[in-house]
């Protein structure tokens, strides 16, 4: 939250980069969204259904597949990328899970698939790249 308001610092994201909205996961998501919403910004519910995430979820493979994702070799979202796999159904609809693994994280995914969710719903213009950031520290891949 203070990382994305800035409430401790003023130095918050939304202050940074035009923020249309932000895609929540609904579950126990009510005291973000409510404090986000304050802050003035838009919150958006993204359930995490597989009809629901499958577009964005077939995006983000064309990107992996192109080369066109880049996350500045962030360790913890190339953790989450190891314990990922796709859930797919009989309609080929595909969404992020987990893999089985006792302590598998895929939480850097699952918010990048709710971020293009939300890209696509505004139908950018730009690529991707220009519209999804990644923040953190370097490591190894």
């Amino acid at each position: 939250y203070n990382l994305i308001t800035g409430e401790n610092d003023g130095l918050g994201l939304a202050s940074r980069f035009e923020v249309l909205d932000i895609g929540v996961d609904p579950w126990n998501a009510g005291e973000l969204s409510r404090r986000l919403k304050d802050a003035g910004i838009e919150v958006v519910d993204v359930a995490q259904t597989i009809a629901r995430l499958s577009e964005p979820s077939q995006k983000l493979e064309a990107l992996v597949a192109s080369g066109g994702l880049d996350h500045g070799h962030n360790p913890i979202f190339s953790w989450n990328a190891r314990n990922a796999t796709a859930r797919r159904d009989a309609n080929e609809n595909v969404a992020p899970d987990k893999k089985p693994a006792r302590r598998a994280r895929i939480d850097g995914i699952s918010a990048l698939v709710n971020a293009l969710h939300r890209m696509i719903h505004h139908e950018a213009a730009e690529e991707p790249e220009e519209w999804v950031t990644f923040i953190g520290g370097e490591g190894e891949a």
